[in-house]
């Protein structure tokens, strides 16, 4: 999609801050969800434009400080660029901006990767675990995965399906919901439900923050670039594992459990982590599912429906996850806890 002419004055004004040359053609991307993305061609060569809207500018610039530090130790990264002076960052009519060099390639969908391809994955993350402990440490202990309150989850459920329950006519989504919820609102009121173990297992540090299959770029059948590295900080590296597993390789209605088993292997081949400290990671990042409505929330508080096919994603992600969670356990911790 061409840029329109407002978007084509500012990206003109943020080429000639970081000192591009003229743009002679800019096409947006669509894939983005919340940050908007432009392919930009100047007359001094491609690059990748990205105006950010939920990172603030000083969190940007210490990313983009580490994202530097790892060029050079195996992980494929764009060239992030500065403006003359250092910045990484520029405003213009009050938005602000990234720019790095364009790298080729094009995403690859999880299930449509070979088996061997799914493990290059899961090698490339682990790479990426080390290679951030290698230049940023091991840093601060963050809070880790939540363990929301199933009580709480079940009264803003039941919020949910009375607003739904009140609209007159009903859409594709909201007839999505209205089942998924149904299907929340019948674990959460089991009375066998428990809650995870108030001390988590396996190590922190360093993560990408958001990796999965679209912030990947493939070219000629290997990984060319990581991209979308502005949520770099310290979690649960099981957990990074496990949210890529459910992103990259569910939303078809299942989870492709075979490929799933190859990244996991791959990934443990730098990080070995244990097969408990991998179930426990699922354990709670199923919980947090479970009890997740902000998709919802963005929908039928606040009239956002960017989401909504984010939704429909993991709604299915994670019902077939919930039926099939030990075959799914098995898969990640590779058929057994040691």
């Amino acid at each position: 999609m061409e840029a329109g002419d407002n978007d084509l004055k500012r990206l003109a004004r943020v080429c000639a801050a970081y000192g591009l040359g003229e743009p002679r053609a800019a096409r947006y991307l669509p894939i983005g969800v919340i940050n908007r993305n432009w392919r930009v061609d100047t007359t001094t060569g491609a690059y990748a434009v990205k105006e950010l809207r939920d990172s603030n500018a000083t969190g940007v610039r210490e990313q983009h400080r580490r994202v530097k530090l790892l060029i050079g130790r195996g992980v494929p990264i764009p060239q992030p660029l500065e403006r003359a002076g250092g910045d990484a960052v520029c405003a213009v009519d009050g938005a602000e901006f990234t720019v790095s060099v364009w790298a080729p390639g094009e995403h690859l969908g999880g299930t449509t990767m070979s088996l061997a391809q799914a493990a290059a994955l899961g090698d490339l993350l682990g790479r990426i675990h080390v290679a951030l402990t290698d230049v940023a440490g091991t840093g601060t202990p963050g809070p880790g995965i939540a363990v929301p309150d199933p009580g709480q989850a079940l009264s803003y459920l039941d919020h949910l399906l009375d607003i739904i329950g009140r609209k007159p006519v009903k859409d594709d989504i909201d007839e999505v919901a209205l089942a998924n919820l149904a299907f929340r609102r019948e674990i959460l009121t089991d009375p066998a439900l428990s809650a995870p173990a108030t001390e988590e297992l396996g190590p922190q540090g360093y993560i990408h923050g958001d990796f999965h299959h679209n912030n990947v770029l493939w070219h000629e059948g290997e990984v060319s670039a990581v991209v979308d590295w502005d949520r770099i900080r310290v979690h649960s590296l099981a957990s990074e594992l496990i949210r890529t597993c459910l992103l990259t390789f569910g939303g078809d209605g299942d989870i492709d459990l075979p490929r799933t088993a190859e990244f996991v292997r791959g990934y443990r081949r730098w990080r070995p982590l244990t097969g408990h400290e991998i179930a426990d990671a699922e354990a709670r990042m199923w919980w947090l599912w479970l009890n997740g409505f902000w998709p919802l929330d963005q929908r039928y508080e606040h009239g956002v429906t960017t989401f909504d096919h984010l939704y429909v994603r993991n709604a299915s992600t994670f019902t077939w996850w919930t039926k099939n969670r030990s075959e799914v356990v098995a898969a990640l911790t590779g058929g057994h806890h040691q």
